[in-house]
């Protein structure tokens, strides 16, 4: 490239190279996976590649820019589909709640419609919200939105026939209400249908409204993550080895994070993922012991149900008007 030549590609020389050193990693491990190499060859080549590319051999690491923003050095507040302890989960009332409590960013699961449009539900099948025993990917975007998820079976009749607030959203929907809200909200995007074309699809949407630099990518798939990191570069945090699905050697690479639930926290075996030295991710922390216990074990963020014990114990004044 000319050195006047602008740079097109938007990458940083640092960025590049990381880019191509996971545009390799990623060739040994199909050859591993299809057996073309051993497990010692591949420990063998991986580590040449690593010192001839000055990257850490077990887990190299995104530059302080990328690693998990914090909030004036304290744990980070996001919010569980939403605020659901006090709304039906996975609805733009659930988050708009959550964001006028004042969290830091807030967690959401993307499915594909059966006309190819993310929409967010925890689940997949409609039932245990929407009292539809039918699957998100089995139905179009007009189907689901005719739907409410209004939980009755949690909360009774109380957001039953209130509409558009407690319909099935579309990710694009919460996008323009984060937009229009927090535009500096750091979205905590769990992929749920574990295809490529879903995360092509959030990803683009993400990009459009401007959420994709700040936001990190959650999956129960090791095939995913991989995905992830390896096609665009994002963020992401997985899950211990024995709850992923697909994996393969060396998935660990290709997390920037790594989150445990409370039971893992409390086990232990915690400091087994401890010892990762991968900034921890806590889930779900209700109530002030589990919040001072996630705190005590080194939690850079937190997701709760219900964010009030949490702000509480950070000294942040949850918003009255939520």
């Amino acid at each position: 490239m000319n050195q006047d030549e602008p740079n097109r590609s938007g990458l940083s020389a640092p960025e590049k190279k990381r880019q191509l050193f996971l545009r390799q990693k990623e060739l040994l491990l199909t050859f591993l996976e299809r057996g073309a190499i051993s497990q010692a060859q591949f420990d063998k080549s991986y580590g040449d590649l690593c010192r001839k590319m000055g990257f850490e051999s077990e887990n190299d690491r995104k530059s302080e820019t990328e690693e998990i923003k914090m909030k004036d050095d304290r744990i980070f507040v996001e919010g569980h589909r939403g605020y659901c302890a006090e709304y039906p989960e996975n609805t733009l009332l659930s988050y708009e709640k959550a964001i006028d409590l004042g969290v830091d960013g807030i967690e959401f699961d993307v499915w594909l419609t059966s006309d190819k449009v993310p929409v967010l539900m925890h689940d997949g099948n409609a039932f245990r919200t929407c009292g539809v025993n039918r699957h998100l990917r089995d139905m179009t975007l007009e189907e689901v939105k005719q739907m409410e998820a209004a939980f009755p079976s949690k909360f009774g009749d109380r957001f039953v026939g209130m509409g558009d607030p407690v319909r099935v959203p579309t990710l694009e929907e919460l996008l323009r209400l984060c937009a229009r809200k927090r535009p500096d909200l750091v979205l905590g995007v769990e992929i749920k249908e574990y295809t490529e074309e879903t995360v092509d699809l959030t990803v683009a949407l993400l990009k459009r409204y401007g959420f994709f630099d700040d936001c990190c990518f959650y999956a129960f798939n090791a095939r995913i993550i991989r995905y992830l990191k390896t096609r665009y570069g994002a963020r992401t945090m997985g899950y211990p080895d024995f709850q992923m699905k697909e994996w393969t050697p060396g998935s660990y690479d290709f997390y920037d994070e790594i989150g445990l639930s409370l039971a893992l926290v409390r086990s232990e075996i915690f400091p087994i993922y401890q010892a990762k030295n991968l900034p921890i991710h806590m889930y779900c922390a209700d109530n002030p012991d589990d919040v001072s216990l996630c705190a005590d074990r080194g939690a850079v963020l937190i997701t709760a149900n219900d964010p009030v014990p949490l702000m509480r114990y950070l000294g942040l004044e949850p918003n009255p008007k939520s």
